[in-house]
């Protein structure tokens, strides 16, 4: 009898993690088209947005937890001859069960650390309550991350990072506002916003 190796196809759910990462390198490949601040923040706000879809359905895929953290970034030199403002970075991490602790992604598709552009500001609501980010070394470690001693060595060892939101395997999203605004600008900002059964939204009146 002749044999037939049986073939498994795609599901629905890695069709669909396929086609978003395909829509995060179109997305990503437009904010070097030039320098039109009113249009990069609208593709900044879709391209978050289409990593945090990913962050979910990978979530549920592979059944392991994602996290989103938002940080201020020490303004440099170039910085403060331009506008002076606060500037802002997210990176992605996931909870590592055998080290039982959140690493950041690093090299992984769709996922990358990102600073927002000069001027761009970054307001995060969460559950109802305004988070107030600082760049204070004792706020850094209530809300951001710790970094601890090494006590054979006395060396410090990576910062433990901790995420405001983050993508469960249920499904379930952390709910979450987040506004991304232009300083200086007419145009009106643009939001993302989650509820806690995963469902993420963006409004942008610009559209």
């Amino acid at each position: 009898m002749p044999y037939h190796q049986q073939q498994r196809g795609f599901s629905l759910l890695e069709v669909l993690v396929v086609l978003l990462i395909i829509g995060l390198m179109v997305s990503m490949a437009s904010l070097n088209l030039g320098p039109n601040r009113a249009r990069d923040l609208g593709n900044i706000s879709r391209n978050l947005l289409q990593q945090m879809r990913l962050a979910r359905e990978e979530a549920i895929l592979l059944d392991r937890q994602f996290g989103w953290l938002l940080e201020e970034v020490e303004p440099t030199e170039d910085d403060t001859l331009t506008d002076g403002s606060t500037r802002y970075r997210y990176r992605w991490l996931r909870y590592e069960e055998a080290q039982q602790q959140w690493r950041e992604l690093r090299g992984q598709s769709g996922y990358s650390s990102r600073q927002f552009l000069p001027g761009i500001s970054a307001d995060l609501t969460i559950e109802g309550i305004d988070y107030e980010l600082s760049l204070d070394k004792a706020s850094v470690v209530d809300y951001s991350y710790e970094r601890r001693l090494d006590e054979s060595t006395d060396e410090q060892a990576e910062e433990l990072l901790v995420p405001q939101l983050m993508f469960l395997s249920s499904g379930e999203v952390t709910a979450f506002s987040l506004s991304l605004s232009l300083l200086n600008s007419l145009r009106l900002p643009v939001r993302i916003s989650a509820n806690i059964d995963g469902t993420l939204l963006l409004e942008d009146n610009e559209e």
